[in-house]
């Protein structure tokens, strides 16, 4: 299974870091084939990668399971018409909840609690995918569907 995931920034917060330290990890052990990680902006990250890193204009030319940290760019990936199965990592600092009504059914929601799980529900009527707490549960979920 090739796994992706589409982020903002390459910048070096805590949560990127956290996220090059976890994709690092899974490219060492067989639980997927491939690692991506697409992105709008270059910047420093003190992490080295040992996977795949690619401009978000690449996304066209993957095939697997793509995970969207934010709403604009789960609807930009799903305006991609290409063989991956998108799915959307919720995040709190989404603020537009008119982007999250407007969030395609046939694009699983991931959430991080179930006090986000609940809330999702709440503005959208769409049930969570799956709640996870990391990378490894996120591939658990996408590797299930």
């Amino acid at each position: 299974m090739n796994i992706g995931f589409y982020i903002d920034s390459l910048k070096g917060e805590p949560e990127t870091v956290d996220l090059y330290q976890s994709l690092n990890r899974l490219t060492e052990s067989d639980e997927v084939s491939d690692v991506s990680l697409f992105y709008n902006a270059a910047d420093f990250n003190p992490e080295q990668p040992k996977f795949g890193l690619f401009n978000s204009t690449e996304i066209w030319c993957f095939t697997g399971a793509l995970v969207a940290t934010t709403l604009a760019n789960a609807s930009i990936a799903n305006n991609v018409i290409n063989k991956f199965k998108l799915y959307y990592l919720y995040n709190k600092n989404d603020k537009d909840i008119f982007q999250l009504i407007s969030l395609p059914k046939t694009v699983p929601i991931l959430a991080k609690t179930e006090e986000d799980a609940q809330y999702i529900f709440r503005v959208s009527g769409k049930p969570v995918h799956s709640i996870v707490n990391n990378v490894e549960e996120i591939i658990g979920a996408v590797k299930n569907d």
